[in-house]
């Protein structure tokens, strides 16, 4: 009986010991950008459409901007599948918007901005001021423009120099896919080399 006593101790011990080293995870309600968000300050999801500069220009501009004293944070929904167990405001940016900000002023503080292919949504975390949803038209299956071009009219709009900035990337145009083409290169001269080593060392055959 003992031994049971000690098993069960053992148990509540551990089960208290996972509540404590991922407290943030309990509180997660089954949408994966609350997850994110509270350690970083875009969540976007693969099927969003965003090429690998426009994520770097986009999370350059968030570092800035926190830099200067806006806490932007963006969440980019390009499907129900983005949303988790919360899909039901799915095509409601607004009402998203509002939800996850309320999960995310237990841990910051600033403003929020949601990307759904129907529109923009706007929500204050903690006790920031409620910003105006910026005014353009739904970005459609082209989340990635749109997204940027909300964040920079609300930085500007905040007084947050983003003149230092690079440019808007569209998906699929030359500077995007030249960044993988010289890395292809260069990956390809390097296995070239290598193995021209290789067989100066030992012939091909013997």
């Amino acid at each position: 009986m003992q031994i049971g006593f000690v098993q069960i101790g053992l148990l509540a011990a551990l089960i208290c010991g996972v509540s404590l080293v991922n407290p943030l995870r309990a509180l997660a309600d089954g949408d994966p950008a609350s997850d994110y968000l509270v350690l970083q300050r875009a969540f976007v999801p693969v099927d969003a459409g965003f090429s690998a500069a426009q994520q770097i220009q986009l999370n350059d501009l968030l570092a800035a901007s926190a830099h200067q004293g806006y806490s932007l944070q963006v969440a980019v929904v390009g499907s129900p599948g983005d949303l988790g167990s919360v899909g039901a405001v799915w095509r409601r940016p607004q009402a998203y918007a509002e939800f996850l900000a309320a999960e995310l002023s237990l841990t910051d503080r600033g403003q929020l901005l949601v990307v759904m292919p129907d529109g923009f949504g706007m929500a204050a975390l903690g006790s920031s001021r409620i910003p105006a949803a910026p005014m353009l038209a739904a970005p459609g299956k082209a989340l990635a423009d749109g997204a940027l071009t909300a964040v920079t009219l609300l930085l500007n709009a905040h007084h947050v120099a983003v003149s230092s900035a690079a440019p808007v990337v569209p998906h699929g145009s030359g500077d995007g896919g030249a960044i993988p083409s010289l890395a292809f290169l260069v990956g390809l001269a390097l296995v070239a080399t290598a193995w021209t080593v290789s067989l100066r060392r030992r012939p091909l055959y013997s």
